[in-house]
This record gives C-alpha cells, sequence and structure tokens, in this order.
C-alpha cells in the first residue's frame, strides 16, 4: 500500500481495487479492499482520499458458496431447482446423467416433462403442498428418461426462498432406485412361488425355530398328517 501511496499516485490519479490480507490483534486475519484517488487543492496542496472495505466475511461466503456449487455438481444425485410454476432453474451433472438431458436441454422447461402422463397428478399434489412451504421427503414414482425408458426415482423437495424470505420455488433431490425396487420385485416374485411350492407339497413340511426349535409354519399337508389346523401347531416345540 505504501509502494501504491507514494509511487503510483504521483503518476496516476487513482487505483481501484487493490487487496491486502493483515493480521490485525483482536480480529484476526482480514481483506481489505483499498481505492485511492489523488485529491488536488486549491493551494495545491496534495491529498489522498483512501477508502478501505473490509472484504473477509463477503469472500468467506463467496469460498463457501463456490464449495457448495462444486459438492453439488460431483454429486451423483440429481440435484436441481425449480420456480413454484415447475420452471427448472439449475441442473447438476448427477441430473444430466440420470435423466440424459444436458443442462441447455432441460433448463427453462417444467419438470413434467420429466414424468409419465399418469404420474403428472402426483407431482401437481405434492407442488401444491411445496407451495404451502411443505416439504416432502422420500417420494417414490416413476420417471422417464429422455431416451424413453422409465425409472423408478425417490425425491425429496424443499422450498426455496429469496433474500427477503419469500418463497420463490424448490429444490429437488432425487435418487435413482430402478435396481432396488427391481430387487424387491424379484424378492416378493420367490417368495410367492416358494409360498406356493409350500402349499402345494405333498410332503409334511414343517419350519422351526433355530433357538427355541417352536414350529414357526407349518404346510397343510403336514397338518393333515399330525390332525392339527396350522394355528394349532404354531409356536409348539418339537
Amino acid at each position: 500500500m505504501r509502494e501504491l501511496l507514494e509511487d503510483v499516485l504521483p503518476r496516476n490519479s487513482f487505483f481501484n481495487d487493490f487487496e491486502v490480507v493483515h493480521e490485525f490483534p483482536g480480529l484476526g486475519l482480514r481483506t481489505m479492499l483499498l481505492n485511492a484517488r489523488r485529491l488536488n487543492s486549491e493551494t495545491g496542496t496534495g491529498m489522498i482520499l483512501l477508502a478501505i472495505e473490509d472484504m473477509t466475511e463477503r469472500l468467506r461466503a463467496t469460498e463457501v458458496t463456490t464449495q457448495f456449487a462444486s459438492i453439488v455438481q460431483a454429486s451423483d444425485d440429481a440435484i436441481f431447482s425449480k420456480t413454484l410454476a415447475g420452471i427448472v432453474t439449475s441442473w447438476n451433472r448427477g441430473a444430466q446423467r440420470i435423466y440424459g438431458y444436458t443442462t441447455q436441454e432441460i433448463m427453462g422447461k417444467d419438470i413434467v416433462m420429466l414424468l409419465p402422463s399418469e404420474r403428472v397428478d402426483q407431482w401437481l399434489a405434492m407442488r401444491e403442498k411445496l407451495r404451502g412451504g411443505e416439504a416432502v421427503t422420500h417420494f417414490e414414482t416413476e420417471c422417464v428418461r429422455k431416451d424413453g425408458v422409465y425409472i423408478q426415482v425417490s425425491f425429496s423437495v424443499s422450498p426455496l426462498r429469496g433474500r427477503r424470505g419469500e418463497l420463490v420455488g424448490g429444490s429437488v433431490v432425487a435418487r435413482e432406485i430402478t435396481e432396488r425396487k427391481q430387487a424387491e420385485q424379484r424378492l416378493r416374485d420367490s417368495e410367492t412361488r416358494y409360498r406356493r411350492l409350500f402349499e402345494a407339497a405333498r410332503d409334511g413340511v414343517l419350519l422351526l425355530d433355530p433357538v427355541t426349535r417352536t414350529i414357526t409354519d407349518a404346510n397343510p399337508f403336514m397338518s393333515q398328517l399330525l390332525g392339527y389346523s396350522r394355528e394349532e401347531l404354531l409356536g409348539k416345540e418339537l
């Protein structure tokens, strides 16, 4: 700063936005922004007008915002924002990976384009909750990718507010759960097949608790062999 005041100002009438980082007693490390103007008085005496602005908190806020934006962009989940009317206003790489639309293709479009027609009413009902300031978590529904493939998605939508606290839209975090739902369906199908075989078996079958050795299930043929109903057998020791 001394160099600027003693060397630069004599040749130039001003300097702008000179950044100084300094450790102040009692305040800690602060970032200051300096602006100076050379003033000439009527008597010819040279004067300097020096303005010092503390930029520390603003720079910290900018750094936090930048870091948060990096985290959002790196997320595997779809993270995007929309207006109260459902118009997309931001779109991360996770959303592009899940839905297939680039940022340029989706920005300014209605979010209902991601849904099959039979699911639109569900989304509109959720949007009304958002307009009332209510968050919606883990809402599972079906979506359509850009290539027409149907996928299962879990949504969480939170109210998005402006600087004055007014409701301006919603932030959406969406996770694709297609593989999980398919695994759950395969398990249900397997259990159904097992139950059918269990019920239709022409051999008596008992299921036992390995610790208490009590009966946890019995098929109809076993009930017939023993002369007890299934309900009478349940809980009995072998």
